[in-house]
């Protein structure tokens, strides 16, 4: 895990990536390409002898790809961990990384990858045990010369270790240092030893080596970094009844299902009525009633043409949605002018529920048009809707958070003429030089340990994620000075020069805090990640918090959907999460010129429903397929009901 940034005006942080491996020993590799494989990933029938990893940059020259890929040997195969995605982008020197190698350090262990195969230094990397990597330091080896395909080994004669490398010129050289960090000396050689072979590898795999793991670190990886998948329930307690007593016992609504690394997530479950009606009291005896375990699923997409979805249940008990009210191409002289509103019993009929607009900008005299993301909440009694819009004394994007309240009549908040028409726009307490002075947007709201807190992005030059506490009596009035929690830092956080962080969402689970980011432009390059911290800590204080360094949902996660972002989280009717969020259809063009070509006024950003699953070490799970949450070849199971 890394902290979100540095406190520098450089807006980078060094890499502590999590990475299970142990005892390596190491081959380089040529490879050649071949497709993905999609076997799924059980470490408890992992070898006891261990397995083969693969650790590869990918092809292409951007920074998404050229970062450490992970990928492991099944049945002669290479299989990719992480759904195919680095687990490791370097901030410094180029930004991508070329043939990593993995090596034993005197205490420890290290990485080392040249500059993109194309810089005069290798990126270096210290691990205590190849769980965290930390002191990302870029190591010049040669003014002159180019490095390629580094190698490092620690000699215990000399107390030194050797890199050795070839250069561009095609020659091979040999630096030696102490500390990694400063090179003693640089002389060329013959040759180095590699032992070279051709694989069969994940597409579009290159520059890697391969590391012989035992049976232990094998399996450590395989649960970090693998496929989850449903591997059974947990025991169903056995319900006794006395004989000739009428049966009233309630069944289990839900079971408790059993996942591969370890993790469990409770299933709704319906008991057969017919075998429950032949149930007899009267005599002794043990029973098998059946039940059907099901996953809450929903219509995908499940809302057409709305972006920034956001979804919550009230303390009525309802289902409450809105989102961002599209323009269709640049021309449209409607859209992101007003704020919509739906409600319905069961979140599933949010979707065909009536769409009404609770604020228009036209009858607003503070606020002007590009009305983006609006959000519902709850708070200490009263409804708010805390949505951007610009404001006219700064100019067309002026873009501010604005906050409105459901205070009018009898305050529900499906009447439009309860809610304020003017609100008011978000204050920074006195002193604050940070908080709201540019271009700000998406805003939410969340509790934790009774403090109240709002999170937003702000544009002063990258988009980053802010966080201060609030009066949840005047939500929008600030209480501490802003805090900047994170900052634009790995590739899959920008596309060309579009660095961006925005559209915080927050989940809680085992005494953690998680808030969800949207990163890089809003088509097929958006993606979810999430930083997290104890819910004990001071949540204002940015150390509290650490950034996962690769995104939970993206592109690559779904099929037939590209640029998943910008979400929100709810409850289901029998309280499991759920990721509310928008995502494009592959292939689908919504009309001609800008409105088909993925951008801001392309209106084919769709709202869709997954649930949200957490690992072994509590954290979320965004990309489960159906198949994994649930293996359908599982979904019956038996409950025993004894007559005594």
């Amino acid at each position: 895990m890394v902290k979100p940034y540095f406190k520098t005006p450089v807006y980078y942080a060094l890499a502590i990536i999590c990475l299970s491996l142990l005892c390596p020993q190491y081959a380089e590799c040529n490879i050649k390409p071949n497709s993905f494989f999609t076997a799924f990933i059980n470490p408890d029938t992992a070898r006891s002898e261990g397995g083969k990893l693969l650790v590869y940059v990918g092809e292409g020259d951007s920074e998404r790809t050229k970062a450490l890929h992970l990928a492991y040997n099944s049945n002669g195969n290479f299989t990719p961990l992480n759904n195919g995605k680095a687990i490791l982008y370097p901030l410094i020197g180029s930004r991508k990384m070329g043939a990593p190698h993995l090596f034993n350090k005197d205490t420890g262990f290290g990485l080392i990858t040249s500059d993109n195969q194309n810089g005069h230094g290798v990126f270096i990397y210290d691990s205590e045990d190849l769980i965290d990597f930390k002191n990302e330091r870029l190591v010049i080896l040669s003014d002159s010369i180019k490095v390629k395909n580094p190698i490092c080994e620690f000699d215990s004669k000399l107390r030194s270790y050797r890199i050795s490398w070839s250069g561009s010129d095609g020659k091979f050289y040999e630096s030696m240092t102490q500390d990694l960090k400063t090179i003693s000396q640089t002389r060329e050689i013959g040759s180095y030893s590699r032992s070279l072979a051709n694989i069969d590898t994940p597409r579009g795999a290159v520059q890697g080596s391969i590391l012989n793991l035992d049976g232990e670190a094998f399996k450590r990886i395989l649960r970090k970094y693998g496929t989850i998948v449903h591997t059974g329930f947990a025991p169903i307690e056995e319900i006794s009844v006395a004989k000739g007593k009428r049966f009233s016992v309630d069944l289990p609504e839900m079971v408790t299902a059993q996942y591969s690394d370890g993790s469990t997530k409770k299933h709704p479950v319906r008991w057969s009525e017919k075998e429950l009606r032949q149930l007899n009291t009267s005599k002794r005896g043990t029973y098998e009633i059946t039940g059907t375990v099901k996953l809450h699923q929903f219509e995908n997409p499940f809302i057409e043409q709305r972006a920034d979805p956001h979804v919550v249940k009230g303390s009525d008990g309802y289902y409450y949605f809105t989102a961002s009210y599209p323009m269709i191409g640049s021309d449209d002289p409607t859209g992101y002018d007003r704020v919509i509103l739906r409600k319905a019993e069961r979140i599933e009929d949010l979707a065909n529920a009536e769409e009404i607009t609770i604020w228009h900008v036209d009858k607003s005299a503070i606020s002007e048009r590009w009305v983006w993301a609006p959000e519902i909440h709850e708070i200490n009694g009263t409804w708010y809707v805390l949505f951007t819009t610009s404001r006219p004394e700064w100019g067309v994007w002026g873009i501010r958070p604005i906050i409105i309240a459901c205070n009018k009549g009898d305050r529900d908040p499906m009447k439009a003429e309860n809610w304020e028409t003017e609100g008011h726009y978000s204050e920074a307490v006195e002193g604050d030089e940070m908080a709201f002075k540019h271009f700000s947007l998406d805003m939410t709201y969340f509790e934790s340990n009774g403090t109240h807190y709002v999170s937003w992005a702000e544009k002063p030059m990258l988009s980053n994620i802010m966080i201060a506490s609030i009066d949840p009596d005047q939500p929008w009035k600030l209480t501490s000075k802003a805090t900047l929690l994170s900052v634009p830092q790995y590739g899959w956080e920008r596309k060309d020069n579009t660095w961006v962080n925005e559209g915080s969402a927050v989940i809680k689970n085992g005494g953690k805090v998680f808030l969800a980011f949207s990163a890089s432009t809003v088509d097929e390059a958006y993606s979810i990640g999430i930083l997290h911290a104890d819910a004990d800590a001071d949540l204002l204080d940015v150390d509290s918090w650490a950034k996962i360094p690769y995104p939970l949902l993206s592109s690559d996660d779904l099929d037939g959907q590209v640029g998943p972002g910008h979400n929100s989280f709810t409850i289901d009717e029998m309280d499991q999460p759920l990721i509310v969020y928008h995502s494009r259809t592959e292939g689908e063009v919504s009309g001609p010129g800008d409105k088909g070509d993925g951008g801001l006024f392309d209106p084919g950003r769709h709202a869709r429903i997954r649930p949200v699953h957490f690992d072994k070490d509590g954290i979320p799970v965004l990309n489960m397929k159906k198949e994994q949450l649930l293996d359908p070849s599982m979904e019956k199971v038996t409950i025993k009901i004894t007559i005594k």
